[in-house]
């Protein structure tokens, strides 16, 4: 699948700040999309997480709270360092170009 990357200037500073200034006009199947409905739900990237995150839900579960944070960086490393390497995204809804959310934003969606 191609995937074709134009770097074009975002439209706020909050954007930019949360993963870069590159849009994505199609998001590969190593992607996480973040949003609601089907398209997301059902993106090969997005099943491959939810697995990852089942495989270690018992773990997480039964460890103590100030470990916690090891699975989520776990996950998102995991899915990041695929080949290629898997990116959270989330879509401009004017635009309807992909951008990066940034690790922080990564980290928050593995938590949830």
């Amino acid at each position: 699948m191609s995937d074709q990357v134009y770097s074009i200037p975002l439209q706020d500073e909050q954007s930019c700040q949360e993963g870069g200034n590159q849009s994505i006009t199609t998001p590969h199947d190593h992607d996480v999309l973040s949003g609601r409905g089907n398209y997301v739900n059902f993106h090969a990237g997005n099943e491959h997480f939810r697995a990852l995150v089942k495989k270690h839900k018992v773990a997480y579960v039964a460890c103590p709270k100030p470990q916690k944070g090891k699975f989520s960086r776990m996950i998102v490393d995991e899915i990041r360092s695929r080949d290629p390497p898997g990116r959270f995204l989330k879509q401009d809804p004017q635009t309807k170009l992909w951008y990066e959310i940034g690790d922080r934003k990564a980290l928050d969606k593995t938590r949830q």
